[in-house]
């Protein structure tokens, strides 16, 4: 019937065979694993940056620029607000906005943030506050030489905007 040697050798094809399903097996897990990681990681810094975008100093800060602060032009802007007024308490209210939202700009362009958990819980101020700044951020860019400042911004806007447009549930 069967010799030694067959027996060997198929016992030993089975057992590279079950390896290989096992080696997979493993794989997958790891890769699932991996993953919930990543998310788990991904919802704790964005935890994180959620819990200061619902603090009251933040709340306290965009509400001033984008409810009580007034600006004809950018000179006005900077005589009022800006680096030319003196009045570094309100320099530095825009200036921890804008480092705000260029932080959650960079994570999501590095793959870090989910852009959609910061649309779907953001979007309205960012929106309302980003419509507001941008023709003094534009000439704050050409004023001071810096033609990316505040770029991470910019760029959370529009991908924020770009999300929006995508998921019907979002367009206006």
């Amino acid at each position: 019937m069967f010799d030694a040697q067959t027996i060997s050798i198929v016992f030993a094809g089975l057992s590279i065979g079950v390896a290989a399903i096992y080696y997979t097996l493993t794989l997958r897990n790891s890769q699932r694993a991996q993953q919930l990681q990543l998310e788990t990681r991904q919802a704790n810094l964005f935890s994180q940056y959620h819990t200061h975008f619902q603090s009251k100093e933040f709340n306290r800060d965009m509400s001033e620029i984008l409810y009580n602060w007034e600006w004809e032009d950018y000179e006005d802007y900077r005589t009022k607000y800006g680096t030319g007024s003196g009045n570094m308490e309100a320099f530095s209210m825009w200036m921890r906005t804008f480092q705000y939202f260029d932080g959650l700009g960079i994570l999501i362009h590095k793959g870090l943030l989910d852009k959609a958990l910061v649309a779907e819980m953001m979007s309205e101020s960012l929106v309302l506050f980003w419509d507001k700044c941008k023709p003094i951020v534009e000439a704050a860019r050409e004023y001071h030489n810096l033609p990316l400042a505040m770029r991470w911004t910019e760029y959370l806007y529009n991908e924020i905007k770009k999300h929006l447009e995508e998921y019907s549930e979002f367009k206006t």
